[in-house]
């Protein structure tokens, strides 16, 4: 019912698979060197009960000759918008938790600030200034 074959280096995907009758879930992500897909694919994902997986394959923008040529072109950007969703949705956690960890570092740099000026001695003279 499944078959995941993400992060296995793929060049190409045979038809047979996309023609597997008790395949319902199909993962190709994460192959970065598949740049082709057969006009299979297209029948594939428009069964019903049927889901592809081509996250992280920023190669595969544009429809494969094949696809074209047998005018299944938007079941193959269906399925990229779902890709390309899921990218989003990663990249934007990514920078979110980039951002929150410079926040952090902010953070604990004003409270070693704040410490070190809990530490001065009590009576001791503040710090002034020189006139100019």
């Amino acid at each position: 019912r499944r078959l995941d074959l993400r992060d296995n280096c793929l060049r190409t995907i045979d038809d047979a698979v996309f023609q597997l009758g008790n395949l319902e879930r199909l993962s190709l992500a994460a192959n970065p060197e598949l740049v082709d897909l057969s006009p299979a694919v297209a029948a594939f994902v428009d069964a019903p009960g049927r889901s592809l997986d081509l996250r992280d394959n920023a190669q595969l923008r544009t429809p494969p000759p094949d696809v074209v040529a047998a005018g299944n072109t938007a079941a193959f950007f269906r399925t990229m918008r779902a890709a390309d969703a899921a990218l989003d949705r990663q990249r934007r956690r990514a920078y979110l938790a980039r951002r929150d960890e410079a926040l952090l570092r902010k953070l604990a740099t004003l409270e070693a600030r704040a410490a070190a000026r809990s530490r001065r001695v009590p009576g001791a003279a503040p710090r002034t200034r020189p006139a100019t």
